[in-house]
């Protein structure tokens, strides 16, 4: 009887946060029906449902049976290794919340632009559908960065079958070319799309194409189709949102927030020798600057530019990340863009003064490490960071001291701390904010 409770409460803990795996280190597959309990998932099923115009029957064969086909293919992977998506079943919620987001946002729009009305009302249901494929199979990239094992031995790919018994996973500890991605990914959409659907799009090769193309490289002929798109990776944080490379594909260290099994041997990653990390000890607060700052004072070294322009980084190609540095500045970007990251307030990680970006160290990259997960320590993500050469440098130092006014009753107080200058030109979709009215450089 307590064994029985027991397992109750383990499946109940289970559908509300993670699943965790046997203690042999493997998970147990687990059926449709299990998969789809969670209230994000049924939300966005509804939504999906909702968005339709099918008949019943042909929403069931054209929709739902891909939707129930790709979560039973995938079971419980992660769609990355760091950010909102880093967890147990993590692709599977990123995959139904992303289309649930497309065709909705599709449903404002008539199709194909600029066809007669007429064109319009009798094409419209095949677009729709056209756009819920390409939501639907969006990311499977993903899935070409991950490799499985049941526990018999035998090889499992996440997204080609169902796995027939205990199952473990990890990110590939080298990266599959560009074009063997797209191949693969294309391999898993044909073996989901529905035959119908296909014979019912031959009808219309411009459908056919867009399909094709999306199923291909994610690139659908239409500029709607791919605003769309792309407008949905940003609005649930896509790893593949702004443009930027899949995932990163260094091996996998088992966390409590994702314990997932190594299946090879991990592989160290070898770091250049760069200047010593400071101590791992956060700023003082009782450290209090002696001398009166003065705001808006920048150093005047010549900034000292990356050998690779961070423009060339928005590559629309999924390639897999080729730095830690670069996972980290992406971070950085969407979190400043989207308000995430706090900026220009007392407790502040970063600040904004004089067209620059003041990054706290060490304390930004405890932050990142606190809100995506990463496993990795925070000496190896800033020894990334600055492989980079995004930040100026200052007489051969690294790092900018400044002054950081904190809240007091009786007196105006400050901390002295150390951080990366970095143009906020040099970043892009970082729009320029306000002075920091916290911030300072002493004069000299």
């Amino acid at each position: 009887m307590l064994s029985k409770i027991k397992t109750l409460l383990l499946r109940t803990a289970l559908r509300d946060t993670s699943l965790a795996p046997t203690h042999e280190g493997y998970y147990a597959p687990e059926s449709v029906d299990s998969l789809l309990t969670s209230a994000l998932r049924q939300d966005c099923l509804l939504k999906i449902k909702e968005s339709s115009s099918l008949p019943s029957e042909l929403y069931q064969s054209l929709y739902l049976m891909p939707i129930t086909q790709l979560l039973e293919y995938v079971q419980h992977v992660p769609a990355a290794i760091c950010g909102d998506w880093a967890y147990t079943g993590g692709f599977g919620d990123l995959t139904l919340r992303f289309t649930a987001n497309a065709v909705r946002l599709s449903k404002g729009y008539m199709f194909p632009p600029g066809a007669t009305p007429e064109d319009q009302a009798s094409q419209g249901v095949m677009w729709q559908a056209v756009i819920f494929w390409a939501a639907l199979f969006y990311h499977l990239p993903l899935l070409t960065h991950l490799e499985g094992e049941e526990s018999t031995g035998n090889i499992w790919q996440p997204g080609i079958t169902v796995p027939a018994g205990p199952y473990r996973f990890r990110f590939r500890p080298s990266s599959l070319a560009a074009k063997d991605i797209s191949a693969l990914a294309a391999v898993i959409a044909n073996q989901l799309m529905p035959i119908a659907g296909i014979r019912w799009l031959a009808g219309n090769p411009a459908a056919l194409s867009n399909l094709a193309g999306a199923l291909w490289n994610s690139k659908p002929a239409m500029p709607l189709i791919r605003s769309l798109l792309q407008q949905s990776a940003e609005r649930v944080a896509s790893p593949l949102a702004m443009n930027q490379p899949a995932t990163t594909i260094e091996p996998l260290v088992p966390s409590h927030e994702f314990d997932i099994v190594t299946l090879l041997p991990s592989t160290a990653q070898t770091v250049p020798n760069v200047a010593p990390i400071q101590p791992d000890v956060m700023p003082s607060q009782s450290e209090i600057a002696e001398d009166t700052p003065i705001p808006v004072m920048l150093p005047d070294e010549p900034t000292k530019l990356s050998p690779v322009p961070l423009e060339d980084y928005g590559d629309t190609e999924i390639v897999p990340v080729r730095s830690l540095g670069e996972q980290f500045l992406t971070w950085l970007i969407h979190g400043l863009s989207t308000g995430t990251i706090s900026a220009n307030e007392p407790a502040s990680r970063v600040h904004f003064i004089a067209g620059f970006v003041y990054l706290l160290v060490p304390d930004i990259f405890y932050l990142f490490i606190k809100e995506s997960g990463c496993q990795h320590k925070r000496e190896k993500i800033q020894s990334a960071f600055e492989k980079l050469q995004l930040h100026r440098t200052r007489k051969g130092e690294r790092f900018t001291p400044a002054n950081l006014s904190q809240p007091d009753e009786k007196k105006m107080k400050f901390n002295k701390v150390n951080g990366y200058l970095i143009k906020v030109a040099r970043l892009r979709g970082i729009t320029v904010q306000a002075d920091s009215q916290h911030l300072f450089f002493s004069q000299g």
